[in-house]
């Protein structure tokens, strides 16, 4: 681990979050170079399929490491590995620290799980952690309609999506919405 190695992951980390847009695709890379990712008019991140595995274990030897322990470097550390496993329980716990101690901003955080939503829309820990957060926030500050257009996006990427539909029928019962009206969107949607 080199102070390099640190760079590119802040570098990463702001990438990640500027963009709008996540996807995985294989970028082409030089003996004299390694391109880790690319970025398109602040709106769309291309990460290097072929770079996986080595982004991933340098986030994981930092957030083990004794020297990379402070809040903001956490921050950056599961920020650009939740992108990659989105199944990683410790960045998640790890994150659900930070929101506990008020380094990450609930709003801006349902930002970062918008876009990772799109990434990994099947993932069941992406929308447990989403519930967690919802759960932090003031009920009178969740938008229904976001969080159900959420469950739309993701239902239809992938027809059969319990963890979407999980979500949904919390959301359901969590905001009181009534049923027949949710049955009624749907139906005319």
């Amino acid at each position: 681990m080199s102070l390099t190695d640190w760079s590119l992951l802040s570098l990463l980390s702001s990438s990640i979050e500027q963009c709008k847009s996540i996807e995985f695709m294989p970028l082409t890379s030089t003996d004299e170079y390694i391109v880790y990712c690319y970025c398109e008019e602040n709106i769309y991140l291309c990460l290097n399929l072929c770079e996986i595995k080595s982004i991933v274990n340098l986030c994981y030897s930092f957030i083990f490491s004794k020297d990379y322990q402070q809040y903001n470097q956490l921050n950056i550390l599961t920020r650009i590995l939740l992108c990659y496993v989105t199944e990683c329980l410790t960045s998640w716990n790890i994150r659900r620290r930070l929101v506990l101690s008020n380094v990450i901003n609930i709003q801006e955080e349902l930002q970062f799980l918008d876009i990772l939503s799109n990434l990994k829309p099947k993932s069941e820990q992406l929308f447990r952690y989403r519930r967690w957060i919802l759960k932090q926030e003031n009920i009178h500050k969740i938008s229904i309609n976001k969080e159900l257009e959420i469950c739309d996006r993701t239902a239809e990427k992938h027809f059969i999506n319990y963890a979407s539909w999980l979500h949904r029928r919390w959301i359901i019962e969590y905001l009181n919405i009534n049923i027949d009206e949710e049955l009624e969107r749907n139906r005319l949607g």
